[in-house]
């Protein structure tokens, strides 16, 4: 969903924060990441991948669909 001032809407996390000293296994995000993919999210880290803007993503879910939330 757009906004006026050309920023994407934010996704909220729910849930408890993991621990520092004993993080999850995979993705450090897969706890509470709404639109996790299931086991790969669960054992494998994402890899770094850098976007247009040169900002540095790690995500299993491929950079275009990121752009629109799931469900959209």
């Amino acid at each position: 969903m757009p906004t006026l001032d050309g920023r994407r809407p934010r996704i909220r996390l729910r849930g408890e924060i993991p621990s520092a000293s004993a993080p999850p296994s995979g993705c450090p995000f897969q706890t509470r990441c709404p639109r996790k993919l299931g086991a790969i999210c669960e054992t494998t880290e994402p890899p770094l991948r850098m976007d247009a803007d040169g900002h540095g993503i790690r995500c299993h879910i491929p950079t275009d669909e990121l752009v629109e939330p799931a469900g959209a």
